[in-house]
């Protein structure tokens, strides 16, 4: 029996497939405010500050992962972390409802199917209506959706996810301004940009090309002053 300030809401494959695309968990990566926004909207509150960051700091670790400049020690310790999330037991300590006698096979399915495929989140909500982290139970809802993140993202970079669309390979990269930025990019995702993009933004890519400029510029100079030396 729910108590006044007690209510329970159900995840559901579809609206785990919703929020863990391959475009929007690259985002979640490269933005912390991305990452708890999807958790917020989706209990109304967000896990307690050092959970969320040991939980985003380990997803990090994909760019570990595809970096050429990662040693193998590093990528394995990435991999090991990246795998526990995956393969985390799934708990559904809360069920919404009691049985109840169905008159045919499309109603007992039906609730067979919201019992045990759905994660379900016991929230307790204060007098002022936010709810309160501490007293609710959160914790198989969230296994579930960081599970889906990482595996996604697992996916995407082990090749096996495609652009519905075009039917092209999915692949991760780091953006090639490497001296300013270490953002993580979809190639051949849904947003432009196929198998030759390299960088985020524009931004980045003017950055990269006048850092590029300017090491042309001053190899000029010093060759130039090479060669009035040598003309001496």
């Amino acid at each position: 029996m729910l108590q006044p300030n007690e209510m329970i809401i159900a995840l559901s494959p579809s609206q785990i497939e919703a929020v863990c695309g391959a475009q929007v968990v690259v985002e979640y990566v490269n933005s912390l405010p991305a990452f708890k926004n999807m958790l917020e909207k989706g209990i109304g509150c967000l896990p307690k500050t050092d959970q969320l960051m040991t939980v985003w700091g380990d997803l990090q670790g994909i760019k570990i992962i595809v970096s050429k400049e990662s040693s193998s020690i590093q990528q394995g310790r990435a991999l090991e972390r990246f795998q526990e999330y995956m393969t985390a037991e799934k708990i559904q300590r809360v069920k919404t409802t009691q049985y109840i006698e169905a008159n045919n096979i499309w109603k007992k399915m039906e609730w067979w199917y919201a019992q045990n495929i759905n994660i379900y989140a016991r929230l307790w909500k204060d007098d002022q209506g936010k709810v309160d982290i501490n007293k609710s139970d959160v914790d198989g809802w969230l296994r579930e959706v960081y599970r889906a993140v990482f595996d996604q993202l697992y996916r995407v970079c082990i090749g096996i996810e495609r652009n519905h669309t075009s039917g092209k390979t999915l692949k991760l990269r780091l953006c090639q301004n490497d001296k300013n930025c270490d953002n993580l990019i979809l190639v051949n995702g849904p947003k432009v940009g196929g198998k030759g993009k390299k960088f985020c933004d524009n931004k980045c890519r003017n950055q990269f090309h006048a850092r590029k400029g300017m090491r042309k510029v001053r190899g000029e100079e010093k060759r130039a002053v090479k060669h009035s030396h040598f003309a001496i």
